[in-house]
């Protein structure tokens, strides 16, 4: 079923529904639509378009005194993955990441340690992470660098300065 109407407030609302998601993890329906701002009829309609892409699964039925079970919706956990790693500089080098899921679950975390860190160590890295992990769809990156314009001006680890 395609959905139809306006493209802006389509978006709105789309943004709306996702993001009490990302804030408040699990709703019924009638929640969901109070907290938004968006009619229980659009909030049905993006509820069912978000189930068929994946974006939400549905958690369980809750049963109420009158009337029928309602479904308790939550963010599939694999729609995303985030990845965040730093790199540091002690008596060794190190690389750190965890990576977690939609709903900010662990699902792995590594620390690699090197007695010298080049910059194809921290690409082979992410490369292995994007490689393995079909989800990933952020990362975030701290260096111990001072950036500016693509090019690392002061690095407490040397080798970070030619590889930029």
């Amino acid at each position: 079923m395609e959905r139809k109407g306006t493209g802006k407030l389509r978006v709105i609302n789309d943004q709306k529904v996702f993001d009490y998601f990302i804030n408040e993890e699990i709703g019924i329906k009638k929640e969901i639509a109070q907290k938004t701002n968006v009619s229980i009829m659009t909030t049905g309609t993006i509820l069912n378009d978000f189930l068929s892409k994946g974006i939400i699964v549905e958690n369980e039925l809750i049963y109420v005194e009158k009337g029928r079970p309602t479904h308790q919706y939550k963010l599939n956990p694999d729609y995303y993955h985030e990845c965040m790693m730093y790199v540091k500089k002690n008596d060794c080098c190190s690389i750190i990441y965890c990576l977690k899921n939609a709903l900010g679950e662990l699902i792995d975390s590594k620390k690699i340690k090197k007695k010298e860190l080049v910059g194809e160590d921290i690409v082979n890295c992410l490369n292995k992470i994007i490689e393995e992990d079909k989800y990933l769809q952020y990362i975030s990156l701290g260096l111990p660098a001072i950036i500016s314009n693509n090019q690392v001006i002061e690095s407490d680890i040397d080798s970070l300065k030619k590889f930029f």
